[in-house]
Order: C-alpha cells, then structure tokens, then sequence
C-alpha cells in the first residue's frame, strides 16, 4: 500500500519510477530496481532513472553496478546540459 501511495506523489516521474522511489523510502531496494530496470529498458535516456538504481544497488551490496549506473546518470546528465 505505502509503494502505490508512492504512484501518487511524484506525479512528475512515470508510474514505475514513482512506486520505485516509494520502495526506496521503505528500504525495499531490491524491489525498486526490478521498477527501474524495467522504466530504464523503455526510457534508457533517463538519468534520473539511473542515479535511482544506483543508490539502490549500493543498498544492495551490488558495487559494480552501482558504479555503471552512477557512470550512466553522469554521461546523459553531461550531454544534456546546455
């Protein structure tokens, strides 16, 4: 229930990357990533998306990942800066 009252409180983000921040909040990182790996697969373009999953794979012990997605959020935050 918590994870769905996440659907209504980013109304800016899509509906898996809110319910994924929702499980963040709620130390359910491994529930998160599922959410944001599937976001990612259909919007790889979103770094935002990117530095989530990261922080939830440093939660999970999972530093290698972690590192590429913090790679990833940093190289699309630098191509799209004016």
């Amino acid at each position: 229930a918590i994870a769905n009252d996440g659907l209504k409180a980013f109304p800016q983000d899509g509906p898996l990357v809110e319910r994924a921040r929702a499980y963040m909040a709620t130390d359910r990182h491994q529930e998160a990533v599922v959410d944001l790996s599937a976001w990612l697969g259909r919007h790889s373009y979103d770094a935002w998306a990117y530095f989530f999953r990261s922080r939830c794979y440093q939660k999970l012990g999972k530093a290698d990942l972690a590192k590429a997605d913090m790679e990833s959020f940093r190289r699309l935050r630098q191509e799209t800066l004016p």
